[in-house]
């Protein structure tokens, strides 16, 4: 993390940067993620597999790209598909084995980074695990969404979400986390925390299924293109 924050600060006074950038905020995630056949924009749940092939696109050229789970981080120099002069450059398809971690909590987190015009990216991957089978309808950022076991919201901080169960259940958080109130226990509707947060929910009887709740509340947009 560290380097992360050195490389961006570096550019955060650049002159040819659209806008500079505070290495402390949490932006919007973003990249194109394909998988599977299916596309996604900013976060992604997968279902549990061994081996993923990632095709993942940027906003700006990947000076320098970054894939970081619960145990390992990969980084690469221009990395993008297209080599620093080619026309592609702000893509790159990842084969990420999760052998280590598959069946555990290990979100994916995603960064790309440029250096001159500082049009940087960054994406989320959660993935569905066989412990976690409970279904919820998730309400975020002005869609509905249901979801089985594994969950992602992202939204400007401070917004008002809703997630609801077909069920009682009982709730657990990270500790920096705000806490989720419930009437009924089923229906929890919650302004979004800034940055990164994670709930545990479990039916309050019978056969006791989980789900996990992610939510991203980023403070900033980037802004990427700038006119003449």
């Amino acid at each position: 993390m560290g380097y992360l924050i050195v490389f961006l600060l570096l550019f955060v006074g650049c002159e040819s940067a659209p806008n500079p950038i505070s290495a402390e905020a949490f932006f919007k995630r973003d990249i194109k993620i394909t998988e599977g056949g299916k596309t996604y924009y900013g976060v992604a749940v997968l279902p549990s597999k061994s081996r993923y092939v990632l095709d993942l696109e940027f906003s700006g050229g990947l000076d320098l790209f970054t894939l970081t789970d619960c145990h390992q981080q990969i980084s690469r120099e221009k990395a993008g598909a297209g080599g620093i002069f080619g026309s592609r450059n702000n893509e790159i398809r990842i084969e990420y084995v999760n052998n280590f971690a598959q069946g555990t909590y290990c979100p994916i987190m995603i960064g790309g980074y440029e250096a001159v015009k500082g049009r940087h990216s960054w994406g989320f991957i959660d993935v569905q695990t066989p412990g976690e089978t409970l279904k919820a309808e998730v309400e975020c950022n002005g869609s509905t969404q249901t979801y089985t076991g594994v969950s992602v919201c992202q939204s400007f901080e401070g917004l008002l979400q809703r997630i609801k169960f077909g069920v009682p259940v009982t709730v657990s958080k990270q500790s920096t986390c705000e806490p989720l109130d419930s009437g009924d226990g089923k229906r929890f509707d919650f302004p979004i925390s800034a940055g990164r947060c994670v709930y545990a929910f479990m039916e309050a009887s019978g056969e006791r299924r989980k789900h996990r709740l992610t939510t991203l509340g980023y403070e900033q947009i980037l802004i990427r293109e700038t006119r003449p």
